[in-house]
């Protein structure tokens, strides 16, 4: 009876962090800007362009189903007047994803240390989907939209595989330690 309750091991992993600033731009602009020798486009796109008009900012950051993230009537842009949208000054959406590992060893008689153990590691447990960042480019007719999700932190292909491997996976796990 001892052997079936004792040796039990769980354990879980748990990614969280709120969402990374980006910085808007706006192509048009960059591009008007650079063929007149006003430097590098980039920049440029930064500091000319888009401007906030109201606060209506967000619209569904990180709900699943969605993909419009930003309000894209909140901004206007234009190439002759400096922006009011700092650089960073806007957060993607969250992140959130848990792992968990459930493992059953027994000691192997007649070995001092050995031991066998049996379980299964779940990675995704919640099945939660996490989106990258929309589309900042004010130029883009996909302003303001998230496009994609992103990779899962780990997963049993490895991290950083893309977000095709970010459903919950299962997988059953032996281990022999002696």
């Amino acid at each position: 009876m001892v052997r079936l309750v004792d040796g039990w091991q769980v354990s879980g992993t748990v990614f969280l962090r709120s969402g990374l600033p980006f910085t808007l731009t706006d192509g048009g602009t960059s591009s008007a800007l650079e063929s007149s020798n006003y430097g590098t486009a980039n920049a440029a796109a930064e500091v000319f362009g888009t401007q906030l008009t109201n606060s209506g900012v967000y619209v569904n950051c990180g709900v699943p189903n969605q993909n419009i993230c930003l309000n894209s009537s909140a901004f206007t842009t234009s190439p002759t007047n400096f922006g009011n949208v700092q650089r960073n000054s806007l957060r993607g959406p969250d992140y959130f994803s848990s792992d968990f590992t459930l493992m059953k060893f027994t000691s192997l008689l007649g070995w001092e240390k050995a031991r066998v153990g049996v379980g299964a590691q779940f990675f995704n447990v919640f099945n939660h989907p996490n989106f990258q960042q929309p589309v900042g480019d004010a130029s883009s007719p996909n302003f303001g939209q998230i496009l994609a999700t992103v990779s899962p932190a780990t997963s049993i292909f490895g991290s950083g595989l893309g977000a095709d491997s970010s459903p919950r996976l299962i997988q059953l796990k032996a281990e022999f330690e002696f």
